[in-house]
């Protein structure tokens, strides 16, 4: 807050006399212009007000004038603490701006990374992927069946029983892991993802933007709305 003009001396122990009190309504004027002026506070007009009336009275006593001095010292507090709010709201709403692009971006990520896996290469490594993942974890789960079984087996079973046929199985992965390859191959899982990183630099660009008007347009003043 501006450092006010009212004079270097103290308030406490002033005699009644006329010159006391044409400085008293000195200080108390130049606090009101002060407060009108800068638009800070009713609060502080009120102060303003009351000393003015106290140092109106004709027969204003030693504490009469220690009360307007009082008045003038809160006066002074609500004028600052009014000055505070602006510089408040102004960070408050930057901040709630700044949490609202930031959870923008998040969303425009998703969103980007939801259209590259409804694309067609995507989906179709996927599919390619996770189709390997299953009739893998199928073939290792009999295989482990499998070995159990035979560790607690007689010499008799060992010796008459025959191992699983995972042959299909093997067979059926293989196909997986060519058509994964072929897939990779082509470059179109690459392209699309280049193509949606694309768009979602293009689209943080827009939020960069938009952002830095947004927060540039947030007012400084208490006066704006």
């Amino acid at each position: 807050m501006p450092k006010l003009p009212l004079g270097k001396r103290g308030i406490s122990g002033l005699e009644p006399n006329a010159a006391t009190i044409d400085e008293l309504k000195t200080r108390v004027n130049r606090l009101y212009v002060y407060c009108v002026l800068t638009g800070f506070g009713a609060a502080s007009l009120i102060a303003v007000a009351a000393a003015h009336y106290l140092l109106d009275q004709p027969s204003i006593t030693s504490l009469g004038l220690a009360l307007v001095g009082s008045l003038i010292a809160v006066g002074l507090l609500l004028a600052h603490r009014w000055a505070s709010r602006p510089i408040e709201k102004h960070e408050a709403r930057q901040a709630a701006l700044t949490e609202a692009f930031r959870d923008i971006r998040y969303s425009c990520s998703d969103r980007v990374e939801e259209l590259f896996q409804s694309s067609p290469a995507a989906r179709a490594d996927r599919l390619i992927t996770e189709s390997l993942h299953k009739i893998t974890d199928i073939r290792e789960s009999v295989a482990a069946r499998w070995e159990q079984a035979y560790a607690g087996m007689s010499w008799w079973g060992k010796a008459t029983s025959e191992p699983p046929d995972l042959s299909g199985m093997d067979k059926k992965i293989a196909e997986l892991e060519k058509a994964k390859q072929r897939l990779a191959a082509t470059g179109e899982l690459q392209k699309a993802r280049a193509l949606f990183n694309n768009l979602e630099e293009r689209s943080r660009r827009r939020i960069d933007a938009s952002e830095l008007a947004a927060l540039k347009s947030v007012p400084q003043s208490h006066l704006e709305p």
